[in-house]
């Protein structure tokens, strides 16, 4: 075992900035036990050193599957009609309904775009990364808020709501958790 390597992986991510080199083996241990608290307060190198990585990346996806199902839904009938069969839900396909469809993926083009923004750097455009939190948090709300609507009028299974909640859900809280890290990382800098 060699206790001087900084990146040594029996103690993992806890002491990664800890001066190894000053201590013998023995040492090393009972310096953890008093310290522990310290280190795993200061030192959450890995959440934050990754953080900001991962919600770039995160962001990347939301910008590309909004880019490319707003532009399909806008210009594309058969991509409409596509997109809401996956959905799981059946419309009538009249021209009203086109129409509003169109709407909807204007708007998810626009979100798409923003996304793309804030990927590139999320710290300067938190706004935004807030804001596709909030939306996919009161999507959620709604979706089972007015859940006999949607069932009715877009014949979407129960099951396929949970299961877009779950995946709604899911980019809610990795955006909240990444943008919580990685601003942790910028309040208190890594030496």
């Amino acid at each position: 075992m060699n206790f001087s390597d900084p990146y040594f992986s029996s103690f993992g991510w806890l002491i990664i900035t800890l001066p190894l080199n000053k201590y013998t083996q023995n040492s090393v241990e009972g310096f953890l036990r008093k310290n522990a608290i310290n280190i795993i307060t200061t030192n959450l190198r890995p959440c934050q050193m990754n953080a900001l990585n991962y919600l770039k990346a995160l962001l990347l996806f939301i910008a590309l599957f909004h880019l490319i199902f707003g532009f399909g839904l806008m210009f594309s009938i058969d991509f409409q009609k596509t997109a809401i069969s996956m959905y799981g839900g059946a419309i009538e396909w009249s021209t009203a309904n086109i129409y509003f469809t169109r709407i909807i993926g204007s708007f998810a083009f626009v979100l798409g775009s923003l996304a793309w923004v804030a990927s590139r750097n999320p710290m300067k455009y938190k706004a935004i990364v807030i804001g596709f939190i909030e939306f996919f948090i009161l999507r959620n709300i709604n979706r089972h808020l007015f859940a006999d609507e949607l069932y009715s009028t877009f014949n979407v299974s129960q099951m396929m709501n949970i299961m877009t909640s779950v995946f709604f859900g899911l980019q809610a809280f990795l955006l909240a958790y990444l943008l919580w890290c990685a601003s942790r990382k910028k309040a208190h800098p890594l030496p």
